[in-house]
């Protein structure tokens, strides 16, 4: 269902957050492209920005912060301090140790050991996104990595997942949460990783839209660029689109489901 209503299942992407220098530039940008309308939380938590569909929660914005901005991803956990320690163990290095976030819950940030950002998050008030594969809400997350095998294994070690090839012949895995694929690990030459990602790897978002071509536009028409026109996929029509600040993201307008 596209409305979640409690705490996503250990190993599940629950949270989007754009992290970077001005929150007001990100608003002006995603408000028009996605349809956000947005929540401002007390001093307590630094003016974070909550975006929202319908009254839903879909993502989060940090602003103030230096550095090029970037969206971060957020995996639901029921022990993030077992499972920050299980990934430093693996390799992983902690850029923010396990902390609390008020009543909301519980977050640590890792460095994966090939090199991608990601976070965990053991939800109480704050369950994370509350809307998903809905127009404007997260619809799908990929990791781009020149070695899927050994990132697969690291998130399987700490988040309890599975893994699965998504064809044969192609070097791309689903990590998967009871049998349901939640993200996905896409393999690259490790030329291309250098060129695009200084040699690491990167979780990539993507957001669902009515329509891939007119997000394309409305998206330069707010300061955005194309990276990747619109392009068709199986799994469905998408574009992959900077905003101003030039975090990257994916806008994907899914294939409708076959009926069973």
């Amino acid at each position: 269902m596209p409305e979640v209503t409690g705490n996503a299942a250990q190993g599940t992407p629950c949270w989007m957050n754009l992290v970077g220098p001005d929150a007001a530039t990100a608003e002006s940008f995603y408000g028009p492209l996605l349809g956000w309308e947005f929540e401002r939380a007390g001093a307590e938590y630094g003016g974070y920005v909550v975006a929202t569909v319908g009254g839903k929660k879909v993502a989060g914005i940090t602003g103030g912060m230096p550095g090029p901005a970037f969206w971060g991803i957020y995996f639901a956990t029921d022990d993030c301090d077992g499972a920050a320690k299980r990934a430093t163990d693996a390799g992983a290095e902690l850029v923010t140790p396990p902390e609390e976030v008020g009543p909301l819950g519980r977050m640590a940030v890792l460095t994966d050991p090939q090199g991608a950002t990601f976070g965990l998050w053991q939800g109480r008030e704050h369950i994370g996104a509350e809307l998903v594969n809905e127009p404007g809400a997260l619809a799908w997350n990929e990791l781009v990595t020149a070695d899927t095998a050994a990132s697969a294994a690291f998130y399987g070690t700490v988040l309890g997942v599975s893994n699965a090839p998504i064809q044969p012949g192609v070097d791309y895995l689903t990590l998967t949460v009871a049998g349901r694929p939640v993200c996905g690990i896409f393999g690259v030459p490790r030329p291309q990783l250098d060129a695009a990602q200084n040699g690491n790897a990167a979780w990539k978002v993507y957001f669902a839209v009515p329509n891939a071509d007119t997000t394309a536009q409305t998206a330069t028409t707010h300061g955005g660029k194309i990276l990747q026109p619109p392009i068709n996929s199986p799994f469905g029509r998408f574009t992959v689109l900077t905003d101003p600040l030039g975090a990257e993201f994916a806008a994907i307008s899914p294939t409708p489901p076959h009926p069973q």
